[in-house]
């Protein structure tokens, strides 16, 4: 929280505390007949209208200017799960390519240890063959 935004807070906190306060009103109004004797009451309740009205719009832009920046956090918090999933998305793939290039590495080295094997039972079966004769 800045500077300026602790300074509202505290100035819209004494405000709605004064527009409440029965005493403030009071002194509102005494002050209101002294310049406008027998108006003063009307004065009065509009200053207060008037202050009250403030507060609320006050109290809205603070509501507003908090929800721009819930929608900023959202906005970023969506850019930032977009990214990190094209990432994983990226990585994934280059994982899939190495899996495939063991696995032809891996079926390479069964073949060629088959074919050595077969060879080798060839070369067993004529020498029986020759043995046995």
């Amino acid at each position: 929280m800045g500077f300026f935004d602790k300074i509202g807070t505290f100035v819209k906190g004494v405000g709605e505390e004064l527009l409440k306060n029965k005493y403030v009103r009071g002194a509102v109004k005494v002050g209101a007949n002294l310049l406008a004797p027998g108006a003063g009451g009307f004065i009065a309740d509009k200053l207060m209208d008037v202050g009250s009205h403030a507060m609320d719009r006050w109290k809205d832009y603070d509501i507003d200017a908090k929800f721009d920046g819930l929608s900023l956090d959202i906005g970023n918090l969506k850019d930032g799960l977009t990214n990190a999933k094209a990432q994983i998305e990226n990585q994934s793939k280059e994982l899939h390519g190495k899996i495939d290039e063991v696995k032809t590495e891996l079926t390479d080295a069964l073949k060629a240890q088959g074919a050595e094997f077969d060879e080798e039972i060839k070369n067993l079966d004529k020498k029986l063959a020759t043995a046995t004769g």
